[in-house]
Order: structure tokens, then sequence, then C-alpha cells
């Protein structure tokens, strides 16, 4: 399918689904194991249905292990697999504790506890890509490096249209046609900039205006 493409509509696509995989979830999609809010996670049912819809025919997943990996000391199992989308691919390890009789000790519901592993190794896989990284980050301390050009909280929440659903409609610069990111979203935000251009192409007097960090080349 890739074969008859061109680099420049290969990496159109790329920009458009990654745009759509990192865009925040609807609310209440995060969910938490305990009352602790470092226990925040997502559901594997929302990720698997973000990256079909975001990535349409150009994603795939395949589990790498032929049988389940033991590990006595946690009396867990481990699960690894693979999701490629378009030329870009991230392994994932999923992990299980297994459930055993209090009696016999013997191994229940073992298939269960292997899907569940797989699941959680699609999740881990998903996380390269930022699937789900804007709302997991209020209940995570890495969310707080600048670097990861994540946006605030309150961004998140004002993008949330009144049925519920997160807005991912892609935007391209109206000058040189690249999709928007999430970083140029921002920037637009800041320089008070209502044209969909991105950050090159806001002009610079706006810049100027706006940006405490502007310099004038």
């Amino acid at each position: 399918m890739l074969n008859n493409l061109s680099r420049e509509e290969i990496e159109k696509i790329h920009a458009e689904i990654m745009f759509k995989l990192a865009a925040p979830f609807p609310p209440k999609t995060v969910e938490f194991k305990n009352a602790n809010a470092r226990s925040a996670y997502i559901p594997v049912h929302p990720i698997q249905y973000r990256i079909r819809s975001a990535a349409g025919p150009y994603w795939s997943w395949k589990i790498t292990t032929e049988k389940p990996i033991y590990h006595e000391e946690t009396d867990e199992i481990e699960m690894r697999g693979v999701l490629n989308i378009l030329n870009s691919r991230s392994e994932g390890q999923g992990f299980a504790v297994l459930e055993r009789d209090k009696t016999n000790k013997k191994i229940q519901f073992y298939r269960e506890s292997i899907r569940s592993a797989v699941s959680d190794a699609f999740r881990d896989a998903a996380d390269y890509f930022a699937v789900g990284h804007q709302d997991l980050a209020p209940y995570r301390k890495w969310a707080d490096n600048p670097g990861l050009g994540l946006k605030h909280v309150e961004d998140t929440l004002e993008e949330t249209n009144a049925t519920g659903e997160s807005n991912i409609e892609v935007k391209y610069c109206l000058k040189c046609g690249v999709v928007l990111s999430q970083d140029d979203l921002i920037y637009l935000k800041t320089v008070r900039w209502n044209n969909t251009v991105c950050k090159e192409h806001v002009p610079d007097h706006q810049k100027k205006k706006y940006d405490p960090n502007f310099v004038v080349r």
C-alpha cells in the first residue's frame, strides 16, 4: 500500500495520524485501579478504538511471544507484541498476576490472564505514540517536563465539546500546508493569532508583541 505513495504523501499521512493519536480522549475515559491518583490508567478498548479510527489501514498488531513468559519471583506472566503504524514500530510488554486457588495453589483463569497480559502489552506499545498522554498528564510526574510539549489540563478541557467528545480535527498551515502540531496550536493561543498557520508562519510583529522569548533574526 505504501509503495504507491510518495515520501511527501507518507509524511503527511504520518503527521495526521500522530496528531489524532495524541489528541485527548473524551471525559471519564481515565479510570483508577485504587484511591491513589497515580493509579490512573486508560483501559485498552478506548486505546484500540483510537488506533483503529486514527490509523485506518496503516496499522498492525502482532504478538511476538510464542508462549507466556513466567516470572517466578512475582508469580506473573509476560506477553510481548509489536504495534506498527506506517513505518514506525513499537514493542510493548504486558504483565498479569496469575490467579491461584487458595487451597491447592493451582492456576485459575489462565487464558484470561494471558489476554490481560496481551492487552497490557498493546497499551504499553501505544504509549510510544503518545496515546493518552494528555489525559494521564495530571496524574504523572513526568508530565511536568516542558520538553514533552504537553498541553495544560485547562487547554485540554476547553477543547472538549458539549457532546463529551474530544476535538481531534486535523488542521493544516494555510501557508505551507503542513499538519499543525499540538505545539503549533498552543503557540497560536499564546500569541493570540487566529489564522491557521504553523509557528514558523506567524508574523514576526505578532510574535514580538505576545511571545516574550521571541528574538528577531
